[in-house]
């Protein structure tokens, strides 16, 4: 079975993950090509939600894997960044000439909440998120994104009046209305979310990335104690998310990723203590171990 969602995550070392059925990936941070393999060749979009080395080192692995495996490039993959980012867009563009890999991709800027159209009638809608760090010497323009697909779904008067008729009946009510109303829609439109990923994020706001179907946050640390000014804790998420005054059903599954190294050493137990401490959330957790390929199939 294929995955639906694979990857690797330990804070400072690598974060990427691959959608296989989007050909897509969030990130690409060390060792991306290398656990591919020649699925490499599969992906067709790279979305860099900031340019940190941990998430970006992974381009020159699946450049050398597609310059190598390909006499002639047929496809270029196509890299998404945000605007703000161009003079750290340059500079990776520019070292990646350098090794004669820049041909492999082509680097496309956008702005937040463009709609970037993928396969298959889905698109990524890009939002921002805070990457506060107090210690770097200049502010970081940080992403997350969202797998998208507009569906319709039926008005409620309508669905009201035909929740109890018969498949005959539901059919000529539907054909009569839209004679009655000129042919049109009976339908609303609303964006529907697969997946959202925040990046590298302080706890993200909910309000940008209303409900999905799976939220992945960074947690690289269990106790709001041992946070730094760059990166969130487990108890700082779980108390916004399980306070949050939004439908309770923003998601169904949360996945938590960029976890510390520390904790193979220190804390050997992490696994237990997130999903102990997360149970408020009444949600499924997923965690993506350190030092260990992530796959998530979907039912």
């Amino acid at each position: 079975m294929t995955p639906y969602i694979i990857g690797q995550s330990k804070a400072i070392y690598g974060t990427w993950f691959y959608f296989p059925t989007y050909n897509l990936m969030f990130d690409c941070g060390d060792g991306a090509a290398y656990a591919l393999g020649i699925h490499s060749s599969d992906v067709k979009y790279i979305f860099i939600s900031h340019f940190h080395s941990d998430h970006t080192l992974g381009l020159f692995g699946m450049g050398s894997f597609l310059s190598r495996a390909t006499k002639t490039v047929k496809r270029k993959i196509k890299v998404y960044y945000n605007k703000a980012n161009q003079e750290d867009a340059n500079k990776i563009i520019k070292a990646l000439k350098e090794f004669n890999l820049d041909k492999m991709f082509e680097f496309i800027p956008f702005d937040f909440n463009e709609k970037i159209e993928i396969d298959g009638k889905k698109f990524i809608l890009p939002f921002e998120v805070s990457h506060t760090a107090k210690y770097y010497k200049k502010s970081i323009t940080a992403c997350g994104f969202s797998i998208c697909e507009e569906r319709k779904k039926l008005k409620l008067e309508h669905a009201e009046k035909i929740k109890n008729l018969s498949n005959l009946d539901k059919a000529t009510y539907m054909k009569n209305s839209l004679i009655i109303t000129h042919n049109s829609s009976l339908y609303n439109t609303y964006v529907y979310k697969y997946v959202t990923y925040c990046g590298d994020s302080l706890p993200v706001d909910l309000e940008k990335i209303g409900q999905t179907e799976i939220l992945m946050h960074e947690c690289t640390f269990l106790t709001k104690a041992e946070c730094d000014a760059a990166h969130t804790d487990l108890e700082s998420l779980v108390k916004k998310f399980s306070s949050n005054s939004l439908n309770s059903n923003l998601f169904s599954s949360l996945i938590l990723y960029h976890l510390s190294e520390k904790y193979i050493r220190e804390q050997k137990d992490y696994k237990d203590i997130i999903l102990e401490k997360s149970k408020k959330l009444n949600t499924n957790i997923e965690i993506v171990e350190i030092n260990k390929i992530y796959r998530m199939f979907r039912n």
